[in-house]
């Protein structure tokens, strides 16, 4: 059973909940409440390119104070960038704590923890990455937000990090929770591949493919003229909209069956007709819109003939809603497929991260 307190105070709470690049697309919705998707989707769970969220306890009400990070903060070898919001994006992000500050006793009761009422918190958040240019941004940082946000309401932080090592209800409740303010971020929380149909996302088990590098190739770091939300509507209306749901949720079987057997030549084909298919309801859409640039036309082309490549695994190559093209490669392989395409793209700058486990946090100070 859970109880309340409001006397306990823990110290400050930060959440990591990583990016993650989608297989099979979440683009379409059967309803914008909740963020329900038209069809299921798949996705590689990254680790170093990620949101950290923190939250700290306040005198009342929830406040957005980006001074909670300090400027020389790194993950890895990538430095936090705290994100320039607009009221609107402060007014969207808060909203969804308060979401989760209304539904977190029940979450934490359902897996027998303790819960506290928290009179007022602070919210800061940094990417180790540009915000709004495809890479997953808003995933990542309501997964954290969400992580940040439930822990704070449980009455003893460490019963809390100790269930969610152990508990599969726990990271589910929280990725459904989550999903109310961006839909994908439910893939955040657990790794390294998640399906995503419905209410409901959950890790893929049994995989035999190898570990695999995302190589971020930086096409373009503006932010996007047509936002994901407008994306979700605006493909509705081209002419290769029917039929999609029924397209994707038969890739979805193949892509989840490639991971399982180990198919990493049938990965790469069912993710490269996806990734096209996707961009091609943006081409076709009423108005029409593109997130290519002309540098990323110029690395589709470069990887639209595997054939040149034969001495290396065929790499996973796939594009979100941005610019950018996330080239996926067997680690064992990655410094071998980076040279190849510094060597083609001298002045390209690449993102690095392997695949990794989701979401995961620690208080300091309790």
């Amino acid at each position: 059973m859970s109880a309340t307190s409001q006397t306990q105070q823990h110290g400050l709470i930060t959440a990591q909940a990583p990016s993650n690049i989608a297989l099979v697309k979440y683009m379409g919705k059967t309803s914008t409440e909740g963020n329900l998707p038209a069809n299921g989707s798949l996705s590689m769970t990254l680790d170093s390119l990620c949101t950290w969220a923190r939250v700290r306890e306040s005198r009342g009400g929830l406040n957005w104070n980006s001074d909670l990070f300090r400027g020389d903060e790194k993950v890895g070898s990538f430095s936090l960038r705290v994100p320039e919001l607009s009221q609107r994006g402060k007014e969207r992000i808060l909203r969804h704590l308060s979401r989760v500050l209304e539904e977190a006793p029940a979450i934490l009761s359902q897996v027998g923890l303790r819960s506290r009422v928290p009179q007022g918190l602070e919210l800061g958040a940094a990417n180790t990455f540009p915000a709004a240019s495809g890479i997953a941004s808003s995933a990542s940082s309501f997964a954290a937000v969400t992580w940040a946000g439930v822990a704070a309401c449980a009455d003893s932080f460490s019963d809390f990090q100790k269930a969610w090592q152990t508990s599969s209800e726990l990271r589910r409740f929280l990725a459904k929770l989550s999903r109310k303010g961006s839909g994908s971020s439910c893939r955040s929380m657990e790794g390294p591949w998640v399906r995503w149909e419905g209410q409901d996302a959950w890790r893929v088990s049994g995989t035999s493919v190898p570990d695999y590098t995302d190589l971020v190739l930086l096409a373009g770091k503006e932010e996007k003229e047509v936002s994901s939300s407008e994306a979700h509507v605006r493909v509705t209306t081209s002419p290769l909209w029917q039929g999609r749901v029924e397209r994707a949720t038969a890739r979805l079987g193949h892509v989840e069956s490639a991971l399982i057997t180990g198919d990493i030549n049938a990965l790469a084909e069912q993710v490269w007709q996806e990734s096209w298919e996707m961009h091609s309801l943006f081409h076709t859409a009423s108005p029409p819109f593109t997130y290519w640039l002309p540098r990323s036309v110029d690395i589709l082309r470069f990887f639209a003939h595997p054939q040149r490549f034969q001495d290396l695994p065929r790499p996973v190559v796939t594009m979100d809603a941005g610019p950018n093209v996330h080239v996926l490669v067997p680690t064992a392989f990655a410094q071998q497929w980076r040279a190849q395409i510094e060597s083609a793209f001298p002045h390209l700058e690449i993102l690095e991260d392997r695949c990794g486990k989701g979401a995961r946090g620690w208080s300091e100070g309790q």
